[in-house]
């Protein structure tokens, strides 16, 4: 038996539930973080609240971006 047989469906696998848990983490972005001076039309909207979410930036005490 060739040793890439044993291999793929480990990393195939992995993939998928990394893949799972990020979209969980991107869908619980837009509930939890909130900042008063983003618009829902701004371009970074989406990114900025995904990160928030996941803990990387925070933003001021104010409640702004």
């Amino acid at each position: 038996m060739k040793p890439w047989r044993k291999v793929v469906p480990v990393i195939v696998s992995a993939s998928l539930m990394v893949a799972g848990a990020a979209s969980a983490w991107a869908h619980d972005a837009g509930k939890h973080a909130r900042f008063s001076d983003l618009h829902q039309a701004a371009w970074a909207e989406a990114a900025v609240e995904q990160l928030a979410a996941l803990h990387i930036i925070g933003g001021y005490p104010d409640g702004t971006f």
